[in-house]
């Protein structure tokens, strides 16, 4: 342990100490003291721009200020929703929306509008802070530029409120929000109390150097609004957003603005370490074998054979700055954990829930240990154990930082606690006797996504019911592969007879339907039976029942890609072949880190290239930049290959004709 580091953690200490565990002391501990950095971003205009704490609490002010005057008529403590994207203003709204005495319900800026109304109906709010266009009827709309632009009233005075409230990621039917108070979030600061003991690269002095965040997860998200925007405020540290969820973009920012702290979802570090492994599939011997042996002696422990080497690489990645990497949300691969800390980033695996917020990190120093995959042991106020007493069983949760309130269906009720004051997760862990957990899987049939967000199969369905033809079907999530957590949202449904060309047009249908779906949401696989589905005695499909047998292979449901085998013939001409193909090649080479001679016209972004969501936006934008186009984002679920692309694009330079 180092000495210089625990007194970092005194600051904690007063503050969970005070008498007043309220949201109005966290702002008062984040605004006392030396000023400094608070965040480093781009303007509308695409300007780099830094903004210092002080200048962010006198704009907090400000804001809360007008906030109060616009919703003078509306009473005190209602709802307030905040729908905007990371960034200073997101920040400053939060504490002004709070400041004012109303609310804050924290929600995706990529909501559509329906979602928004649902939700809003379900908290009883009265006004929105948002930067979109969009008409809220029966909101107040208090757009961002306002509150910048108007005049703030002399005689306000701070009115504050203590709740803060989450949602599921779902928008439609009865959703489920959580409530935290300012009680739970000092509790939830806390938390990091017993860090100091374990790391010396969560915290640290200034003298050692500058702590930099990257803000990419969403503040809305129980990650991102715990374990960056939260703990690191009240330090006065320095988030930087990226302008974009470019991958190139977020990289070239780490690397150019010295960022030292990457939180992230399991689907980025899976990018990058997929970009390195391809940078060393392309390399040539000896030097393939060089980094090769380079990641090796990172993962034993042992000095890197060349630091500059070593430096150079970490340049063409997220640069040589990072000193702590954090996955949460998700799933987390052995492979992407292996790379990610042999290329010399240290990346650790954490576990949280939106209902109970952070509660547990890997922290050990020591590689091997992080190899492991656990999620870490509970921090500090937070108790773990097994249903039943079994060494593996659905995990349990108890601590003062889990929400205390929660709307369901628009219904107030307290949280559900067992006897023993316990959360129940719906979380298969196993724990081991130093008190490390391992998680297995989920218990109940949420889909877990790539970028490990809850998908909620019954909402899903909702966006199928009337699709034409569409027999008796269910959504549910079907392991990619055997080794994968990660699942895709799959379509079933009940046809007559297999015909090509019935089933042809129903899976287009289904399609053209599942390009409505919410919050970026696709549809991977639609299959096909004959068979009646499985009900339960509740009328529901047993949608497990369904998910073992597609995983086992049974012949019952067949996808409908199996159906409908015989590919589209591409016959293009010689001047299509050269100027619009063979470049769309070439930027998918660059993007994927393979050879041109690897990629087939047909080849699919992800089953075939191993490609993901992140990078495939990274060819969405060089696509149209390359020949000066603008992709529809509803056509992105229809680009899968080459072939897709170059027919996309001869179709859109047509028109612009």
């Amino acid at each position: 342990m180092d000495k210089k580091i625990l007194p970092l953690f005194q600051k904690v200490r007063n503050l969970i100490n005070e008498k007043d565990l309220s949201i109005k002391t966290i702002y008062n501990y984040t605004f006392d003291g030396k000023d400094g950095i608070a965040f480093e971003y781009f303007d509308i205009n695409n300007q780099f721009k830094t903004m210092s704490y002080r200048k962010m609490q006198k704009q907090i002010i400000k804001f809360a200020s007008i906030i109060s005057d616009m919703l003078k008529d509306k009473e005190k403590h209602s709802v307030v929703i905040l729908k905007l994207s990371n960034s200073p203003e997101w920040c400053i709204s939060f504490y002004a929306i709070l400041m004012a005495g109303f609310k804050p319900l924290l929600i995706n800026a990529t909501t559509r509008t329906d979602g928004v109304m649902n939700l809003a109906r379900q908290a009883k709010a009265v006004a929105i802070v948002t930067d979109d266009p969009f008409n809220y009827d029966d909101l107040t709309e208090i757009y961002i530029d306002n509150l910048y632009f108007r005049k703030p009233s002399k005689d306000f005075v701070p009115d504050w409120e203590d709740e803060v409230i989450f949602c599921s990621s779902g928008t439609t039917g009865d959703v489920k929000l959580m409530v935290f108070n300012g009680e739970n979030l000092c509790h939830q600061i806390a938390s990091c109390l017993d860090m100091p003991y374990e790391t010396d690269t969560i915290m640290y002095p200034r003298s050692y150097g500058r702590i930099k965040l990257l803000a990419m997860i969403p503040f809305h998200h129980i990650f991102g609004f715990v374990a960056i925007f939260l703990w690191y405020s009240i330090y006065r540290e320095t988030f930087v957003f990226p302008s974009s969820m470019n991958s190139s973009e977020i990289q070239k920012l780490c690397v150019t603005r010295k960022v030292s702290h990457v939180y992230s979802v399991p689907l980025f570090f899976d990018s990058v370490a997929r970009q390195f492994n391809r940078t060393i599939d392309m390399a040539e011997e000896p030097i393939k074998g060089y980094l090769k042996a380079l990641l090796a002696m990172n993962l034993e422990g042992g000095e890197p054979l060349n630091k500059i080497v070593v430096k150079k690489i970490q340049q063409k990645l997220l640069g040589p700055s990072i000193r702590m990497c954090i996955s949460g949300g998700g799933y987390l691969s052995n492979e992407t954990m292996r790379t990610i800390n042999g290329i010399g980033y240290p990346l650790h695996n954490g576990f949280g829930m939106t209902e109970i917020g952070v509660t547990s990190v890997e922290l050990s120093s020591d590689v091997n240990t992080r190899l492991k995959c656990s999620v870490g042991k509970a921090l500090y106020g937070v108790n773990y154990k097994i249903a039943g007493g079994a060494k593996q069983g659905e995990l349990l949760v108890k601590s003062p930082s889990i929400h205390v309130k929660e709307i369901i269906g628009g219904v107030l009720k307290n949280s559900e606690f067992d006897e023993e004051g316990y959360f129940h997760t719906g979380d298969i862990g196993e724990m081991e006797e130093d008190g490390r957990v391992y998680l297995k899987g989920r218990a109940k049939d949420v889909i877990i996504n790539a970028n490990g967000e809850n998908i909620f199969p019954d909402e899903l369905e909702f966006y199928f019911k009337d699709v034409k033809n569409i027999g008796a079907y269910t959504v549910l999530g079907i392991k990619k592969n055997k080794n994968s957590h990660e699942e895709a949202v799959t379509l079933v449904t009940v046809v007559c007879d297999l015909d090509k060309d019935v089933v042809g047009d129903l899976a287009n249908n289904i399609r053209k339907a599942a390009v409505n779906l919410p919050n970026g949401v696709k549809l991977d696989e639609i299959y096909v039976t004959t068979a009646p589905l499985p009900i339960a005695t509740n009328r529901k499909v047993k949608r497990l029942t369904v998910k073992q047998d597609i995983e086992s292979g049974s012949a019952t449901y067949i996808n409908v890609n199996d159906i409908q085998n015989a590919k589209e013939v591409y016959n293009f001409d010689d001047e299509v072949v050269m100027n619009i193909l063979v470049p769309v090649k070439r930027l998918f080479a660059k993007v994927l880190l393979l050879k041109e001679s690897d990629i087939s016209n047909d080849a699919h972004w992800i089953n075939n290239l191993g490609g993901d969501s992140m990078n495939f936006f990274e060819l969405i934008t060089l696509i149209n930049k390359e020949f000066n186009i603008n992709i529809p984002d509803d056509k992105f679920i229809h680009l899968t290959c080459v072939n897709e692309f170059v027919k996309l694009i001869m179709e859109l330079k047509k028109e612009s004709k």
